[in-house]
């Protein structure tokens, strides 16, 4: 989000005396400000851009009465806009698609950034916010006096004032799990008004990750009543081929993921893995494949306490099935799978063009259009809200209320977060044990593994599934604004219909359920495969594996006589998840280069 140094259009007053150190403060910025005394509805504000990689043009227009504001940002033919109406927020992402923001914590950022935009701590009442002084401290070679503003519905945030000049100097805040500190500096006049000529924005660890430099502005008089609201969208760019009502291709599983054939600008098909919470991703080698060409540096986080930087690129077309988009922008960057090599990632652009039918029982996919959609068929439906690109169900686990993603791409069962988790300490749960929770794209999600519940998601109940805790203090799963991550070992029991348009999930179950739904893995190891070899990679304290002398790192050559390198990953977890309580799997193994024999009895865990 931008953070701008505006101002509010209210008539002049004294600086007033006052020995509350943050009136103080405040009462100081705005007189070094000079906010402006005539009757201005709104101000613009045009900036160079440049970050990730990447050079362009940003605009702010905001609505000094509401208050609201529109943000605009212009690199090429990408277009990204994101803004607030004065009643909710919304976001146009590079794609074009348009939605409102009011899941996870976009309302209440939105919120903020307008109270700051209107500069609202001017007023008398600290326009609703609790404010409160924090003290003096060193910014670079001077100092700022931090103010903690807690706006009413908003998030709260640490403003810092240099203390030479009482301009605002920093701002701090929460977003999305991560701390974001914004930089303000080189203020010039604009309209009489004192406003920073550049902000840098980058995380509390350090670095600059973009930065807008101020080209001019003005105030405007007149403003119309729908400049911040949310632009109408229908997807133009999106069709299904011979005017057809759906598409329905098929796919596969791997490793929990779906999997499904796609065509890039006519070439191909490559296998692309479709994830409910990401986002259209080709990776490097498909896109040379398809002739795309990638510009910029793109950090991307999710899963994991990682990230992975990339580009970001246009395509032509993207086809699965009949179901085509033309002039896609997206994202260039490296993805692994065990077993599989994907080619790229289906993710939130492609299921707001479409209503679509993820199926786990027939294994298929199916594009709708939306006015072919029929509602009453497609099973219990349950409001769904968006978090950026993330799809959002109000719930609860355990009578614990909360947000919780629908993810597709979380082969897992039910993942909570590590905010959420301790909340309500269920880091603590009965039988609990340590594991690699899962793999993101920011690297191993770590955590507990139990069986909980029951898990609510709207009206459908989930009796006792398996729920991990996180215990990430960065990444996705660290975020405080949601409850948890709803993946795949929950969602395979139903056909997931996603109508982004509407607003809305549908969930129907799948007959007969799948056999080793809510089973989870009886050996106590974690095992993955790199370069051809499967490696144990976690062991369960007190578990079967440790107790027959399997240890981290070590190496699985063969199951009970049957080489890995025969086996897919898949197969060799289900050998030791589904078979029953007390059977013995034989492992030849390999540590640090000398073999070595194991015998494990399988047992359950939780």
């Amino acid at each position: 989000m931008l953070v701008l140094p505006l101002l509010l259009s209210i008539a002049p007053t004294a600086v007033a005396v006052s020995r509350d150190p943050a009136a103080l403060v405040l009462e100081s910025n705005r007189a070094a400000t000079k906010p402006a005394t005539h009757d201005e509805r709104a101000v613009r504000l045009r900036y160079a851009y440049a970050g990730q990689g990447l050079t362009g043009t940003s605009e702010a227009v905001v609505d000094l009465r509401k208050p609201a504001f529109v943000a605009t940002r212009q690199i090429g033919r990408m277009l990204e806009q994101e803004g607030f109406d004065g009643r909710r927020a919304w976001a146009r992402e590079r794609s074009g698609s348009v939605s409102i923001q009011s899941g996870g914590d976009m309302q209440a950022l939105a919120l903020s950034e307008a109270y700051r935009l209107t500069n609202r701590w001017w007023r008398p009442d600290r326009g609703g916010a609790a404010v409160s002084y924090v003290g003096r401290r060193r910014l670079g070679e001077g100092e700022v006096d931090v103010v903690r503003v807690a706006p009413q519905g908003g998030t709260p945030f640490e403003a810092g004032f240099d203390a030479s000049t009482h301009l605002l100097a920093r701002i701090e805040e929460t977003r999305h799990g991560q701390t974001i500190v914004v930089s303000l500096s080189k203020y010039r006049m604009v309209g009489g008004t004192m406003v920073a000529g550049r902000m840098s924005t980058g995380t509390v660890e350090g670095g600059e990750d973009e930065t807008q430099t101020l080209i001019g502005g003005e105030y405007l008089r007149m403003v119309p009543s729908s400049c911040c609201r949310a632009p109408k969208w229908l997807p133009a760019d999106a069709l299904l081929e011979d005017g057809a009502k759906s598409s329905v291709v098929p796919f596969r599983i791997v490793n929990g993921h779906i999997y499904a054939d796609v065509m890039v600008n006519g070439k191909g098909p490559f296998p692309f893995l479709f994830d409910t919470g990401g986002v259209n991703i080709l990776t490097p080698e498909t896109a040379r494949i398809s002739g795309l060409t990638a510009a910029g540096a793109l950090t991307m986080r999710g899963a994991g306490e990682g990230a992975v930087v990339g580009g970001i690129g246009n395509a032509a077309s993207i086809a699965i099935g009949g179901a085509v988009m033309r002039n896609q922008p997206l994202r260039v960057l490296p993805l692994s799978d065990i077993d599989i090599t994907p080619g790229g990632m289906i993710g939130f652009e492609t299921f707001r063009r479409y209503v679509t039918r993820i199926d786990y029982g027939s294994r298929t996919l199916e594009f709708v259009r939306r006015d072919a959609f029929d509602r009453t068929a497609a099973g219990t439906e349950i409001p769904l809200r968006f978090y950026g690109n993330l799809p959002i169900v109000e719930g609860s686990f355990q009578g614990h209320e909360g947000g919780f993603v629908i993810d597709t791409g979380n082969p897992g069962g039910l993942f909570l977060s590590s905010p959420f988790s301790r909340r309500y300490e269920l880091e603590r749960a009965p039988g609990a044990i340590r594991t690699i929770a899962g793999v993101g794209i920011g690297g191993n999600s770590y955590g507990l593994v139990f069986r909980g519940g029951p898990l609510r998601l709207g009206g459908v109940t989930v009796r006792a599934p398996v729920s991990l805790v996180s215990t990430d203090r960065a990444g996705a799963m660290a975020d405080s604004s949601v409850a948890g991550n709803v993946g795949a070992g929950i969602l395979k029991r139903f056909a997931v219909t996603l109508d982004y348009a509407g607003s809305a999930l549908f969930l129907s179950p799948v007959t007969p359920p799948p056999a080793d739904l809510d089973r989870y893995d009886r050996s106590g190891m974690s095992l993955t495969r790199k370069d051809g070899t499967t490696r144990v990679t976690a062991v369960v304290s007190g578990g079967p594996a440790q107790g027959a002398g399997v240890r981290t790192g070590d190496a699985v050559l063969a199951l009970d006589g049957k080489t890995c390198s025969s086996m897919t990953l898949d197969e060799i977890r289900a050998a030791v998840r589904d078979q029953p309580v007390g059977t013995r799997v034989r492992l030849s193994l390999s540590h640090e280069g000398q073999p070595v024999s194991a015998t494990l009895t399988l047992r359950d865990l939780i």
